[in-house]
């Protein structure tokens, strides 16, 4: 796989998308990817692991990273919306010094509503728009776009009410995006069918905000 080089500082830094279930033991293309894209030997990692339900998550891809030779990785311990909110200086400055950012994968609606509006969330974007990468994974990827599907149910026709949208950063609208996986939307293959009924079913909803299937719009599941 080709490595993209770091974005000048001028710059939006890359984002990356991943699908999920990433190859962590074995060749770790996707892992590897990211960090030649955050600065190689020289990068300076930061993991955010608020949507893992596991404490060790955050601390297993810091040792991933390490073992990759990372320069530095740092895990930044963000657990609840009142951490968050509560997050001190030490906490911003892990963001203004790291050259890459990955977003763990677990709960999309924990995720965002630790972060919504918090100034943990505006030093992510800026520090994005700065130059810096992030990558996410599964609900971590989720969360790149302006808005993001926190919940969905599977339905034989595609309605609004199947989906329930959250706030995500924001970062998708001025940066080029790299999904590194066929099941970008998913978290695995096995996850497909619902997640197509969730994302035909954002589509039905955005359509001229009505309840509707879209004009010139067919569905069937196969």
């Amino acid at each position: 796989m080709e490595i993209l080089p770091a974005p000048h500082a001028t710059q939006p830094g890359l984002l990356i998308a991943i699908g999920g279930a990433e190859d962590k033991t074995r060749e770790r293309v996707v892992l590897n990817y990211f960090l030649e894209a955050a600065g190689g030997a020289d990068a300076s990692i930061v993991v955010l692991a608020t949507a893992s339900e596991s404490p060790e998550t955050g601390e297993r891809y810091a040792d991933l990273f390490l073992a990759l030779r990372a320069e530095n990785v740092e895990v930044l311990k963000i657990e609840t919306r009142a951490d968050a909110v509560e997050a001190g200086s030490d906490a911003h400055d892990l963001l203004e010094y790291a050259t890459g950012l990955f977003i763990t994968g677990g709960s999309q609606l924990k995720l965002s509503s630790a972060l919504g509006g918090t100034e943990i969330a505006e030093t992510i974007r800026r520090r994005h728009a700065a130059g810096m990468v992030v990558a996410g994974t599964s609900a971590g990827a989720a969360l790149l776009s302006e808005h993001m599907i926190a919940l969905g149910e599977s339905g034989a026709t595609p309605r609004r009410r199947l989906v329930h949208l959250a706030k995500g950063l924001g970062l998708a609208r001025t940066s080029p995006v790299r999904p590194t996986s066929p099941h970008t939307a998913t978290s695995s293959p096995s996850a497909r069918p619902r997640a197509l009924d969730a994302t035909a079913a954002t589509t039905a909803r955005s359509a001229a905000g009505s309840s509707t299937w879209p004009r010139g719009w067919a569905w069937r599941r196969t």
